[in-house]
C-alpha cells in the first residue's frame, strides 16, 4: 500500500512535464544518501532495544532509543548541511535543464527543512516501538499517514493550492511530521511497555 500510494503522487510529476520528472528522480537519488545512515540507525534501534525488551529492561529501552536518536539527528544534521553546501555540484553531474535544475534545487530545499527535525522521529523511532511488540500501530499509522497526508495533501498542494509540482514534496514532508507526532505521543505515553512480544506460561 505505501508503495502503491508513492506511485500515485510520482503521477503528480508526469503532469507537470520532463522537467519535473528529471528533477523529481534526481532530487530522489540525492536524499537517498540521506537515508543510508538513517535506516542504519533504525537496525540498530530494532536490535538494541529488542535486546532490552527481551530482557525487560524498559529503562534501558528508553535509555538506548534517547542516545540512537541523538546520534541520528547529529549525522542526518550534518549530511543536510553538506547536501545544502554542495546542492549545485551534485545537480551539475546530471546536466539538467535550467527549469529542472531549478525544480530540483526547491525540492531539496524543501526535503532537507523537513526531513532532519522529523524524519528520525517519523521512521527511526518506531523501530523501537516494533521492537517492544507495538508493529500493530506502527503499521496502522503508516497507511493512515501515508493517504491522508502523502497522497491527498500531495494532490491539494500541487493543483487545488496551485503550488505545483514541489506539492508533493511538502506533502511528504507533512507526512513526516504526522509520523514524528503520532509515534513520539506513542513513546512518551508508554503504550508500548504493555506489548508482549513472547507470551508468557
Amino acid at each position: 500500500m505505501f508503495q502503491f500510494g508513492k506511485i500515485l503522487v510520482s503521477r503528480i510529476f508526469t503532469s507537470f512535464g520532463t522537467a519535473a520528472i528529471a528533477a523529481n528522480a534526481i532530487t530522489t537519488a540525492i536524499s537517498s544518501l540521506f537515508f543510508m545512515p538513517g535506516q542504519a540507525f533504525g537496525l540498530a534501534i530494532l536490535t538494541i532495544i529488542g535486546q532490552c525488551i527481551g530482557a525487560g529492561d524498559y529503562q534501558g529501552a528508553k535509555q538506548y532509543t534517547v542516545k540512537i536518536l541523538k546520534l541520528c539527528y547529529i549525522v542526518l544534521i550534518a549530511m543536510t548541511a553538506l547536501i545544502l553546501l554542495f546542492a549545485d555540484p551534485l545537480l551539475g553531474l546530471f546536466h539538467l535543464s535550467a527549469e529542472a535544475q531549478v525544480l530540483a534545487k526547491s525540492y531539496i530545499l524543501v526535503y532537507s527543512i523537513a526531513a532532519p527535525i522529523f524524519w528520525p522521529l517519523g521512521f527511526t523511532l518506531p523501530n523501537a516501538l516494533r521492537a517492544a511488540g507495538d508493529a500493530r500501530y506502527c503499521m496502522a499509522v503508516s497507511i493512515i499517514t501515508m493517504w491522508t497526508v502523502r497522497v491527498s495533501a500531495a494532490y491539494l498542494i500541487a493543483y487545488p493550492l496551485g503550488i505545483g509540482s514541489a506539492g508533493a514534496w511538502i506533502a511528504m514532508g507533512l507526512d513526516f511530521v504526522a509520523r514524528a507526532g503520532f509515534y513520539t505521543t506513542r513513546w512518551v505515553r508508554g503504550k508500548w511497555m504493555e506489548k508482549r512480544v513472547i507470551s508468557e506460561g
